[in-house]
């Protein structure tokens, strides 16, 4: 079919390895290349030891394995057997980038290099990169190889080096010089294996590879979580090696121990899985497109193991991940995925009701209903205080920061500044964000977002490419929106964590710099049609964004408009003193006896007995509160006169004034704020949604009526 005249060519992709979609032709009038740089090289190498000599070499190995055992003990035989087995392996993964890279890919994935130091082991990472190394070194020798390392996808250890170079000015004015060095010494390490993961995966150019090799080390830690739970009792002991072990931090309504996989802290295994459900979900979607039913059960047990994995670390940030990734995964992953998340839309909400779920996520709710520290969960007590302390630390140090690494050293001084408000013994912010804020300044943050905006744009852009060069439901587009929803569910779960294994993104990052590689149009026609492509999709986007904006704004205008109410707030503070005559120096440290405060404020809530005054108590601070509300300010003050009043006369008639004298901190002060029921907010919300489905609805249905013109025929332009 002749395409009509001043139609855009279509974009052309040379076809990803083990795609099952080949590729399409090349335009009329446009020679397709001699040679695909992007294919497997169909070459084998020459084998390491010639098969012959397998055997034998197999036999000498066990008589040797088998003398040292007789003479010298079973852990000396073992030694030299993992010795020779270790170098084997690692001549056939300098021989092969494959297996170079799948060493390195599992072994993040697995964090196996840390799990066998803790086991007396000397660390494989150090090893692994070196072959790595060693593994591109020896592929420079070979012509294929050099053809495609001439196509080197730098960009993302680009966008790497924009991000450390905004450190860089926090650097040279660190309060924390020695942790600051250690940090950035580490990034820099993480920036290197980076680029030798780059390197390798162009060589292997199997995307699908990488992918599998970071689900199956998940699935299999996570297995080993699911069977400790589900056989053994949860017991603490049963760690498999150390691959599942079990948090120390038990936290507040959790109903399952907390796993952790191989690392110390189960919310950051819960970021680990967070990568890798998107790249199981787009493997098992790749199996059902080319009918190979193994493969379907073993990656749909995959994800049924990660997903439970999710649930038994009982992490809040990995659970809200996980239904956002969910969500994002079915509706970058075509029209087909999009049609099925609808339809299973009622199982994801039924989700959020199971025990371990639904309570904790309420517990988390705790934090904003202006309910006391000491009715929260202190583990949601202590990262709000320590994100605090990052703001205020962001506020003395607003554009280069303390210096990377230095918030655990600062911590001490702005917490004595800030009256106490860290509790525990936490260096770090738990918020990535906060962290650059606190770290580096303004200047980091854009930096990062230079790093990981880019890489989102990047995988948008591909996202469109294979959407337009091979159908919007092809495997490799799902496999693109998976990786761009690993890094998006990333990034949410950061809302909850500190910057902390950093080497687990930065693989999804080289397989997302991979893909633009391999699917790069090669002629100057397809560079043209597709950028046409990304300013459409942009404009549509940007239309999409544009009207519900428009549409949130007019609800939201008519709810403030008309049922906003305003209410008057007044509130003042109170401390404890030590009475005259008392052990003054016990009595001070009332912030640590936590069972104080709060037994003021009940004393002196029995006395106020007023709805509309609320008494808190902070052992945090050393502070209790009254907080009255009314209709007007002379309202609201005249209520809180009245329960200042009564505090003190309850606190004299109980005889607790013998102990303690209680005295106000800070004057009333009065704040205005519009309030809204809970009923108004649902209904904004659901009218919101109204308006954007309506709207939708007309466009699409203008835009299927309105006639297309003609093409023109050459007769008629001349």
């Amino acid at each position: 079919m002749t395409p009509a005249p001043g139609a855009a060519p279509p974009v052309t992709a040379p076809a990803l390895p083990d795609s099952p979609v080949p590729a399409p032709r090349a335009p009329q009038g446009e020679a397709p290349p001699a040679v695909d740089p992007f294919a497997p090289s169909p070459r084998r190498l020459a084998p390491l030891v010639p098969t012959g000599a397998l055997g034998w070499g197999a036999v000498g190995l066990g008589v040797l394995t088998g003398a040292t055992a007789l003479v010298a003990g079973v852990m000396p035989a073992l030694l030299v057997l993992g010795v020779f087995l270790a170098a084997v392996v690692g001549l056939y993964a300098v021989r092969r980038p494959a297996i170079a890279l799948i060493f390195l890919v599992a072994g993040e994935f697995s964090d196996a290099g840390q799990v066998l130091a803790s086991n007396g082991i000397p660390s494989v990472y150090n090893a692994s990169l070196l072959l790595g190394a060693l593994s591109i070194m020896l592929a420079l020798f070979d012509r294929d190889s050099r053809a495609r390392l001439r196509t080197f996808p730098w960009l993302p250890a680009a966008l790497l080096g924009v991000y450390l170079l905004s450190e860089m000015p926090g650097v040279f004015s660190s309060v924390a010089p020695d942790a600051t060095s250690s940090f950035v010494a580490d990034q820099f390490k993480d920036a290197l294996f980076l680029v030798i993961v780059l390197g390798l995966a162009r060589l292997v150019t199997r995307p699908w590879w990488v992918a599998a090799a970071l689900v199956l080390p998940i699935a299999v830690i996570c297995g080993f979580s699911v069977v400790n739970q589900v056989f053994l009792g949860g017991s603490a002991t049963a760690t498999f090696g150390g691959f599942a072990t079990i948090s120390a931090a038990s936290g507040e309504a959790i109903t399952t121990p907390r796993y952790a996989g191989p690392l110390p802290d189960s919310n950051f295994w819960g970021r680990y899985l967070v990568l890798a459900l998107p790249c199981a979900l787009a493997l098992m979607r790749r199996a059902v497109v080319l009918r190979r039913g193994r493969w379907v059960l073993l990656w749909a047990l995959c994800t049924v193991l990660t997903v439970a994995g999710m649930y038994l670390t009982q992490s809040r940030g990995t659970l809200l991940a996980c239904a956002m990734v969910l969500v994002l995964w079915f509706a970058t992953a075509g029209p087909r995925m999009r049609r099925l998340g609808l339809i299973l839309s009622p199982v994801v909400l039924l989700l959020l009701f199971v025990p371990g779920v639904g309570n904790r996520l309420v517990n988390l709710d705790a934090a904003f209903d202006n309910q006391p520290a000491y009715a929260i969960d202190p583990s949601i007590v202590e990262r709000t205080a320590a994100q605090k302390i990052a703001l205020l630390m962001f506020e003395d140090h607003p554009v280069v920061g303390l210096g990377p690494g230095a918030f655990g050293s600062a911590v001490p001084d702005y917490a004595s500044r800030s009256n106490g408000l860290l509790i525990g013994t936490t260096r770090a912010p738990h918020n990535l964000y906060l962290q650059l804020l606190a770290e580096a300044g303004i200047v980091g943050l854009a930096g990062w977002i230079v790093l990981m905006g880019g890489m989102v744009l990047l995988a948008l852009r591909i996202v469109l490419r294979l959407a337009r060069a091979r159908g919007p439901d092809s495997p490799e587009r799902v496999l693109a929106a998976a990786l761009l929803t690993s890094v998006l569910g990333w990034s949410l779960a950061s809302l909850f964590l500190h910057v902390a294994y950093f080497r687990t993104v930065l693989v999804v990052l080289a397989v997302i710099g991979l893909l633009d590689v391999l699917t790069r149009p090669a002629t100057a026609a397809g560079r043209r049609a597709e950028w046409a492509a990304v300013r459409a999709a942009s404009r549509r986007v940007a239309a999409t964004v544009v009207g519900a904006g428009v549409a949130a704004a007019v609800v939201v205008g008519v709810a403030v408009g008309l049922f906003g109410q305003e209410s008057y707030t007044a509130r003042s503070s109170y401390t404890l003193m030590p009475a005259p005559g008392t052990y003054e120096a016990y009595s001070l440290d009332v912030r640590s006896r936590i069972s104080v405060l709060p037994a003021f404020a009940g004393v002196v809530g029995g006395a106020v007995r007023s709805p509309s005054v609320v008494i808190e108590a902070e052992p945090a601070n050393g502070l209790i509160t009254l907080t009255a509300t009314g209709s007007s300010a002379d309202d609201a003050r005249g209520r809180l006169a009245v329960a200042d009043e009564s505090a003190g006369s309850a606190v004299a008639r109980f005889g607790l004034d013998r102990g303690f004298r209680i005295i106000a901190v800070s004057p009333p002060a009065v704040t205005v704020e519009r309030v809204y029921p809970t009923t108004v907010l649902a209904g904004a919300v659901v009218a919101w949604a109204l308006v954007v489905g309506l709207g939708s609805l007309l466009l699409r249905r203008f835009r299927r009526s309105r006639p297309v013109p003609p093409p023109l025929s050459p007769r008629s332009t001349s």
